[in-house]
């Protein structure tokens, strides 16, 4: 537990710390192969990632007009992000159900998205800890909109 608490205080100092990068969901490409592999290196590029460096933690994606619309963690931030844009062209993560694919499909326009890694040498330390400062930063957004009503309650939540 005293682990736990220390990787929380080390959390807490870098939460003030976010990197952040515009994405655009709309994009001219010859196909969608096309569209998926330029925004894949659109995304590694902007989290200065390989394919062999993931990057653990958690992200906003927030419209122009400085709202959140999603609030979201991962264990590879790259690998989520892009399962988004791939639900914005309608493919990809179907067992999601429909309400997923339609909401990441009204994203059309230019995002930026503020990313944080939270990792731990402890692969379940490390997924705790972004739970619990996914589940911070969404309560702390709905409170200061009043929003109780989250789009997803299953493992994400969407801020309307």
């Amino acid at each position: 537990m005293k682990e736990l608490y220390n990787s929380l205080e080390k959390v807490l100092d870098n939460l003030k710390n976010w990197n952040e990068f515009q994405f655009c969901f709309e994009r001219k490409a010859e196909d969608i192969v096309e569209a998926i592999k330029i925004a894949k290196a659109e995304i590694n590029g902007s989290l200065n990632i390989s394919e062999k460096n993931k990057k653990s933690g958690i992200y906003q994606i927030i419209n122009n007009e400085n709202k959140t619309l999603y609030i979201g963690k991962g264990v590879n931030i790259a690998d989520r992000i892009l399962s988004h844009y791939k639900s914005y062209l309608k493919i990809g993560r179907l067992d999601k159900g429909k309400d997923w694919i339609e909401f990441f499909s009204k994203i059309n326009d230019n995002v930026i998205i503020k990313w944080i890694e939270i990792d731990d040498d402890n692969k379940y330390r490390g997924e705790t800890l972004r739970i619990i400062f996914e589940r911070l930063l969404t309560d702390k957004i709905m409170s200061e909109t009043n929003n109780e009503q989250p789009l997803f309650e299953v493992n994400h939540r969407s801020i309307k």
